[in-house]
């Protein structure tokens, strides 16, 4: 859904006529800013077995800098997150999804946090990287370190499976990852963490597979749109910037 009135209703149409010819899951990218009460149940009606909510940047201030008056934009934080908690509640625990975007001025810690709160919220993290697309308002802020989008890809994939919590884990004054108090080798080997994250297909695997979305075909990739080799695995563990085990 873009930020436009007839989104709603054209998403609806969409979505039933998906659900209608393909049968296949079908999920819902949602705008929160121009829905309104019941609007959730008319997604869900219409086929949508899961949504998503693109809050992007992970605190109040970030979000209002880079999606709300700070550019202009309508979208207001606490509309955001609720509409995170009313999602739950129409579709169900593990059925949300919340569009996660590293690089827009937040510190590990930070991006961290937001993960685990909404795992405890029942809400699955989706993870992107931030590319700075020519001719945008921000074409020239960095991107973020590699090493520092590893380590929140891996904290991502042991909070949304249940491995550790926010509590587990260390961080410098600085807001850097420094132990994640676990073994992390043996889920690095398996190299699932380092894969695009997002909607799963009808037998519950990856479906969510948009490569470069995050960087330059020239560059390391981000987000793995399949399971990465032992040669990737081999890139990764000196990408992450400290030893796994």
């Amino acid at each position: 859904m873009v930020t436009h009135h007839r989104a709603l209703d054209d998403a609806c149409l969409i979505i039933s006529s998906l659900k209608k010819n393909t049968g296949l899951p079908v999920s819902g990218l949602l705008s929160p800013t121009v829905m309104k009460k019941g609007d959730l149940e008319r997604i869900r009606d219409a086929g949508a077995d899961r949504v998503s909510i693109a809050i992007d940047a992970v605190t109040p201030d970030l979000f209002e800098k880079h999606r709300g008056k700070g550019v202009g934009g309508p979208h207001r934080w606490e509309t955001f997150m609720q509409s995170l908690e009313h999602a739950v509640a129409v579709f169900g625990p593990y059925m949300v999804g919340v569009h996660l975007i590293v690089g827009l001025g937040e510190t590990e810690e930070q991006m961290i946090s937001l993960i685990d709160e909404a795992y405890r919220m029942k809400v699955l993290t989706h993870l992107f990287s931030f590319f700075p697309e020519s001719g945008s308002i921000l074409e020239s802020h960095p991107q973020p370190p590699l090493d520092q989008y590893r380590r929140v890809q891996l904290a991502r994939y042991l909070i949304n499976e249940n491995i550790v919590a926010l509590d587990a884990i260390k961080f410098t004054t600085t807001g850097s990852v420094v132990d994640f108090g676990v073994d992390t080798e043996p889920y690095v080997a398996r190299g699932f963490p380092f894969m695009t994250s997002g909607c799963p297909d009808a037998d519950g695997n990856l479906a969510c597979n948009r490569p470069f979305g995050n960087e330059r075909a020239s560059e390391p990739m981000r987000n793995y749109p399949f399971l990465p080799s032992k040669e990737d695995i081999a890139a990764i563990r000196n990408q992450l910037g400290f030893r796994t085990s």
